[in-house]
């Protein structure tokens, strides 16, 4: 039972919801920040280099910094989702991947020039698609969220039950462990890179590692 009280003070309800307020707090403080840098960019009152400077051409690019955040919880909320149900855990991925779809939709419209063509060239192409499958898992997400709320809560005693969900509960601390470790490692490297004048940005920086 120490791997279940582990797991409340982690991953239990009171750290969750004070985690939650501060996910939200530091995203609007990112997203002004992300806003004030673009503004300043714009006025041409700072400089970046050719790679990094893609962070900043274009307001929507602020967005990406509070959806950057909201991902991270996400994947939080996957961890502690483990020991719940298999249902719950799958309705988690799809909302992240919902999350990366539409934080891409976001990116690429900022980096589209429209005053360039009006013709419908490679981007739009793939904006529209990418617009298709955020509909698509948009709707599987809700589905599984739906599927959340109508389970049954049987009440199941049994000892073996007991001890497969304290196994969970200790695969998730594990999980959360190295959810740490690469999150550090991913966020290190990236802002080496961008002081060294690549400020790439996408899907696989960070999840790529976490999910493999």
């Amino acid at each position: 039972m120490q791997g279940a009280s582990l797991y409340d003070r982690i991953l239990g309800h009171r750290p969750n919801e004070a985690l939650r307020k501060l996910c939200v707090r530091t995203a609007i403080v990112g997203f002004l920040l992300h806003l004030m840098l673009c503004l300043l960019y714009q006025l041409s009152l700072i400089d970046f280099s050719s790679q990094t400077s893609k962070l900043f051409d274009s307001y929507l690019d602020a967005l990406y910094t509070p959806f950057s955040i909201f991902l991270a919880y996400e994947v939080y909320e996957l961890i502690r989702s483990i020991p719940d149900s298999f249902t719950d855990s799958i309705g988690k991925q799809f909302e992240i991947i919902t999350l990366l779809v539409v934080r891409d939709i976001l990116k690429r419209l900022s980096d589209i020039d429209a005053s360039v063509s009006s013709t419908v060239d490679e981007s739009i192409t793939i904006l529209a698609v990418e617009c298709m499958a955020f509909l698509i898992l948009f709707c599987t997400a809700l589905f599984f969220s739906r599927a959340k709320r109508e389970k049954s809560s049987i009440a199941n005693d049994s000892e073996e039950l007991e001890r497969f969900i304290s196994q969970k509960k200790q695969l998730a601390i594990l999980l959360l462990a190295l959810y740490i470790l690469t999150a550090i490692y991913s966020l290190s490297t990236w802002t080496y890179n961008v002081f060294e004048g690549d400020g790439t940005t996408n899907r696989t920086i960070f999840f790529l590692d976490f999910f493999t």
